[in-house]
C-alpha cells in the first residue's frame, strides 16, 4: 500500500513538473524588451541541413558503419541543442501571448491567444522531439526526421511578428531579429 501511494505521489509530482514546463513558468515575459533579451536565436537552415534525410543517406552511403554512428550521434546531439532552443523560445514567447491575452483591443487579445496555442504546442512538441533526439544519439542506427520542428517554429515566428506590429508598431524590426 506504501509503494502504491509513493507511485501515485511521484506520478502527481511529474505530471505538476511537466505541466509547469510546458507552461514556461520560468521564463517571464510581459514585455517587449524581455523577448528580445531572452529569446536565443535558431539557425533555421542551419537545422534543417543538420536534419536533412539526403545528407543522412549519403553519409550512411559513404561512411563505415562505425565511423556513420558517431557521426550521426553528434548531429543528434547537435539538433537537441537547435531545439532546447526552440523549446525555450517557445516558453518565452508563451508568457508573451498570455500578456497579449489581457489586452483590451479583440485583435491584439486574439492574435495572443493564437500565440499561446501556437506556442504551448511547439512547446510540447519540441520536449517530444529533444527525447527522440537523445533516443537516436544512442542508437543512431534509428531513422528520425524532427525537421517539421522548423516549419512551426517559423510558423510561430510569423505570429510573433504579427502581435508584435499591431502591439509594439515601433518596434517591429527587433523581434524577428532575435528570434
Amino acid at each position: 500500500m506504501t509503494l502504491l501511494f509513493i507511485l501515485v505521489a511521484a506520478s502527481l509530482f511529474s505530471l505538476a513538473f511537466l505541466f509547469l514546463a510546458a507552461k514556461g513558468r520560468l521564463f517571464p515575459a510581459n514585455d517587449l524588451s524581455d523577448i528580445t533579451t531572452q529569446v536565443k536565436s535558431v539557425d533555421l537552415e542551419a537545422f534543417r541541413n543538420l536534419m536533412s534525410a539526403d545528407d543522412e543517406e549519403y553519409l550512411r552511403a559513404s561512411l563505415p558503419s562505425r565511423q556513420f554512428r558517431s557521426v550521426q550521434r553528434a548531429r543528434f546531439l547537435a539538433a537537441a541543442q537547435y531545439v532546447n532552443c526552440v523549446a525555450t523560445n517557445a516558453a518565452i514567447l508563451l508568457r508573451l501571448g498570455e500578456a497579449a491575452r489581457s489586452s483590451s483591443d479583440a485583435a491584439i487579445a486574439a492574435a495572443g491567444q493564437e500565440l499561446v496555442d501556437t506556442a504551448l504546442r511547439l512547446r510540447l512538441y519540441s520536449l517530444m522531439v529533444v527525447g527522440k533526439l537523445y533516443v537516436g544519439a544512442v542508437m543512431p542506427g534509428v531513422k528520425l526526421s524532427p525537421a517539421a520542428i522548423a516549419d512551426r517554429y517559423q510558423h510561430m515566428s510569423g505570429l510573433v511578428g504579427r502581435l508584435s506590429r499591431m502591439h509594439y508598431p515601433s518596434r517591429t524590426a527587433r523581434i524577428p531579429a532575435s528570434l
